[in-house]
């Protein structure tokens, strides 16, 4: 009996360094989603589960600026649809990043381009913007600022499932973002006839 308090004070010790952190990761862009583990649907292996756009681990395609994501591809019976965010969300480049603020716009004449190889490329003009300015105006964005913004271009055609974004070449001063490696699916019309020979 003598050594109870002792004894309950170590089990309150030992309690109070449990770790309490959730198991799944805090989702901080509503634009992010993740499909439920393998806890929560029964029956399917963490392997075995395809992810859902948009892809929150990196984004979608491939950019030449570490600044920029794009978290969401849709398809509209107008547009497509681009969502991006701009900031420093990536930890492991913020270190090397300028912690100077930043001036961004994105460009009219930016535009998708699609087709396997230069004979074969369509392109898909651009139509509009929410949540950024257009060149030649600006807005300046503090280092740990992130700017979410839409890109509206022309739906792409029916089939056309890869993609990349081009908004212009880079200078001295100017990093154009473009994105190359998108995918989204987009299956040809399925009322469509094959091409007669």
């Amino acid at each position: 009996m003598k050594n109870a308090p002792y004894l309950l004070i170590l089990l309150l010790a030992v309690a109070a360094c449990a770790p309490t952190r959730p198991s799944q990761p805090v989702v901080t862009d509503e634009s992010e989603y993740y499909v439920a583990n393998s806890v929560e649907r029964p029956g399917l292996s963490q392997l075995g589960q395809k992810r859902l756009l948009p892809d929150p681990h990196g984004g979608l395609g491939t950019t030449n600026d570490l600044t920029l994501k794009v978290t969401d591809i849709r398809l509209t019976s107008q547009y497509t649809v681009l969502f991006l965010t701009f900031g420093e969300h990536n930890q492991a480049t913020a270190s090397y990043q300028s912690r100077s603020s930043n001036i961004i716009s994105f460009n009219r004449d930016a535009r998708l381009v699609a087709g396997k190889d230069a004979n074969s490329l369509k392109t898909f003009k651009f139509i509009k913007a929410e949540g950024i300015v257009l060149s030649p105006d600006s807005q300046p964005v503090d280092p740990d600022e992130e700017v979410k913004f839409r890109l509206y271009f022309e739906r792409l055609d029916r089939g056309t499932e890869d993609f990349s974004l081009f908004e212009c070449e880079d200078t001295q001063t100017t990093t154009c973002w473009n994105v190359r490696g998108m995918h989204i699916t987009n299956p040809a019309d399925s009322t469509a006839r094959p091409a007669q020979k």
